[in-house]
Protein backbone atom coordinates (compact mmCIF):
# COMPACT_ATOMS: atom_id res chain seq x y z
CA UNK A 1 0.00 0.00 0.00
CA UNK A 2 0.94 3.68 -0.64
CA UNK A 3 1.52 6.21 2.40
CA UNK A 4 -0.57 9.23 1.74
CA UNK A 5 1.88 12.06 4.02
CA UNK A 6 0.92 15.45 4.02
CA UNK A 7 3.23 18.53 5.57
CA UNK A 8 2.11 21.10 7.72
CA UNK A 9 5.19 23.65 8.11
CA UNK A 10 6.97 23.80 5.03
CA UNK A 11 10.12 25.40 6.03
CA UNK A 12 13.32 23.89 6.61
CA UNK A 13 11.90 21.58 8.92
CA UNK A 14 9.31 19.99 7.06
CA UNK A 15 10.75 19.60 3.88
CA UNK A 16 13.65 18.16 5.61
CA UNK A 17 11.11 15.27 7.04
CA UNK A 18 9.12 14.90 4.01
CA UNK A 19 12.51 14.38 2.47
CA UNK A 20 13.64 11.75 4.98
CA UNK A 21 9.80 10.40 4.49
CA UNK A 22 10.16 9.79 1.11
CA UNK A 23 13.43 8.44 1.16
CA UNK A 24 12.76 5.84 3.79
CA UNK A 25 10.43 4.36 1.93
CA UNK A 26 9.09 4.13 -1.57
CA UNK A 27 5.72 3.62 -1.13
CA UNK A 28 5.54 7.02 0.06
CA UNK A 29 3.63 10.16 -1.28
CA UNK A 30 3.05 13.74 -0.72
CA UNK A 31 -0.71 14.44 -1.11
CA UNK A 32 -1.03 17.25 0.46
CA UNK A 33 1.25 20.60 1.73
CA UNK A 34 0.33 23.43 4.01
CA UNK A 35 1.93 26.80 5.12
CA UNK A 36 1.09 29.94 6.67
CA UNK A 37 3.09 31.23 3.77
CA UNK A 38 2.99 30.80 -0.43
CA UNK A 39 6.56 31.02 -0.65
CA UNK A 40 7.66 28.28 2.16
CA UNK A 41 4.72 26.17 0.33
CA UNK A 42 6.06 26.67 -3.11
CA UNK A 43 9.85 26.20 -2.24
CA UNK A 44 9.60 22.99 -0.03
CA UNK A 45 7.28 21.51 -3.17
CA UNK A 46 10.12 22.87 -5.68
CA UNK A 47 12.73 21.31 -3.40
CA UNK A 48 10.46 17.86 -2.90
CA UNK A 49 9.75 17.77 -6.23
CA UNK A 50 13.14 17.89 -7.47
CA UNK A 51 14.00 14.86 -5.76
CA UNK A 52 11.09 13.10 -6.02
CA UNK A 53 8.97 14.18 -9.23
CA UNK A 54 6.80 11.22 -9.26
CA UNK A 55 5.86 10.93 -5.89
CA UNK A 56 4.19 14.77 -5.06
CA UNK A 57 0.43 14.54 -5.87
CA UNK A 58 -0.78 17.22 -4.45
CA UNK A 59 -2.48 19.47 -7.41
CA UNK A 60 -5.60 20.81 -5.84
CA UNK A 61 -4.23 19.82 -2.03
CA UNK A 62 -2.19 22.86 -1.55
CA UNK A 63 -2.98 25.18 0.94
CA UNK A 64 -2.06 28.52 2.52
CA UNK A 65 -2.88 30.35 5.97
CA UNK A 66 -3.05 30.19 9.36
CA UNK A 67 -6.05 27.46 8.80
CA UNK A 68 -4.15 25.44 6.36
CA UNK A 69 -3.11 23.48 8.82
CA UNK A 70 -7.13 21.59 8.78
CA UNK A 71 -7.50 21.61 5.19
CA UNK A 72 -4.16 19.54 5.07
CA UNK A 73 -5.71 16.89 7.85
CA UNK A 74 -8.99 16.30 6.32
CA UNK A 75 -7.28 15.68 2.41
CA UNK A 76 -7.03 12.27 2.03
CA UNK A 77 -3.59 11.38 3.93
CA UNK A 78 -2.42 8.50 6.10
CA UNK A 79 -0.51 10.59 8.38
CA UNK A 80 0.72 14.06 8.60
CA UNK A 81 4.21 15.96 9.36
CA UNK A 82 3.74 18.73 12.12
CA UNK A 83 6.69 20.99 11.51
CA UNK A 84 5.44 24.05 12.48
CA UNK A 85 6.97 26.33 15.29
CA UNK A 86 6.49 24.45 18.89
CA UNK A 87 3.55 26.97 19.62
CA UNK A 88 1.41 25.63 17.29
CA UNK A 89 1.38 21.98 17.47
CA UNK A 90 -0.53 21.23 20.26
CA UNK A 91 -3.27 23.19 18.21
CA UNK A 92 -2.52 21.00 15.18
CA UNK A 93 -1.76 17.83 16.69
CA UNK A 94 -5.32 18.01 18.28
CA UNK A 95 -6.87 18.75 15.33
CA UNK A 96 -5.18 15.61 13.46
CA UNK A 97 -6.31 13.76 16.80
CA UNK A 98 -10.02 14.63 16.51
Amino acid sequence: DTIKLGLIGCGGRGTGAATQALAADGNTKIVAFGDAFENRLSSAKRGIKSRYKDRVESEGKEFVGVDAYKQVIESDCDMVILATPPGFRPLHFETAVK
